[in-house]
């Protein structure tokens, strides 16, 4: 699978940089390139590539001012999930 994502990742899918990410995050546990594709799926416009890298960033980086970043641009790309977690969010930090 992975060699068909990065093929569709060339020719600029977001899905597939979408998807390729959470490959790399649930079977790889290889998170430089978990970060690296929601990035460019971000990059496209892809709402779900924001509010997992938000998520990302929170969780795994524990940098929560570019989660927090995320989590607004999810939102203001319509993200309906984004606005729980960046309330959520608000009142923890």
């Amino acid at each position: 699978a992975e060699k068909y994502y990065l093929m569709a990742c060339e020719l600029g899918y977001s899905t597939a940089m979408f998807n390729l990410a959470i490959y790399y995050d649930k079977i790889k546990k290889d998170y430089p390139n978990v970060e690296k594709y929601y990035l460019l799926a971000s990059k496209l416009g892809d709402s779900n590539a924001m509010f997992n890298l938000a998520i990302y960033y929170k969780s795994i980086k524990k940098n929560y001012v570019m989660a927090q970043k995320y989590y607004r641009m999810a939102l203001r790309t319509g993200n309906s999930a984004a606005i729980d977690n960046i309330l959520l969010f608000n009142n923890i930090t």
